[in-house]
């Protein structure tokens, strides 16, 4: 082999090698062997997922994922609203600090939600009602893409929306569920959670 064709070769697989490196999730969760550093309390594992349960009362939830403070992010994660009473959201929160952050909401109706919080309360940012695409109940596959000062969200493999406005900045990932009535209830799990690092737009 001529010393051009071996450096064109060993250039091809270390190329290779980084890219695979490069697509690993920075983090796996399949929940089969337990939920180290995830809550407790009305929720925990159950037949390889992560099982949350609110049987009455209005609760709202948060599940951080350890160790996760990302800005440029894709996050996957099957979500299976077994069932419900009442008006109940369930999803994913990103860039979350101090000074506040985002949501994507999905809905027991099938809607979807993007939201942003902060010191003066939770602004709604988009609103797509009863998409055909969200099943519930039922299992969904999210998979959010977070890049620069975008995002898009698909469920299912349909894109559902798409959002050019976020402020930049890293900031903690995590899984939530509420309950919004006092005579509500559901149940839900979370499994499968890949999250991968990117670089910036």
């Amino acid at each position: 082999m001529s010393g051009l064709r071996f450096l064109a070769v060993l250039l091809a697989v270390m190329s290779f090698a980084l890219w695979g490196a490069a697509a690993e999730p920075v983090y796996r969760q399949d929940f089969e062997a337990g939920a180290a550093g995830f809550p407790a309390v009305f929720c925990g594992v159950d037949n390889g997922s992560y099982l949350v349960e609110i049987q009455s009362g209005s609760y709202s939830l948060d599940f951080p994922i350890p160790g996760m403070a990302l800005a440029d992010f894709r996050l996957e994660v099957t979500v299976t609203l077994e069932c419900s009473q009442g008006e109940v959201g369930f999803g994913l929160y990103f860039r979350d600090s101090a000074e506040g952050g985002y949501e994507v909401e999905l809905s027991e109706e099938g809607d979807v939600y993007l939201w942003r919080y902060g010191e003066d309360g939770y602004e709604l940012l988009l609103d797509y009602p009863s998409l055909l695409w969200v099943r519930v109940p039922g299992e969904n596959r999210l998979v959010l893409v977070c890049q620069g000062s975008s995002l898009s969200l698909s469920v299912n493999g349909h894109k559902v929306l798409g959002y050019a406005g976020l402020g930049l900045g890293e900031g903690g990932l995590g899984l939530w569920a509420t309950n919004y009535n006092d005579g509500g209830a559901l149940r839900l799990r979370f499994d499968d959670l890949e999250i991968w690092s990117l670089g910036p737009a």
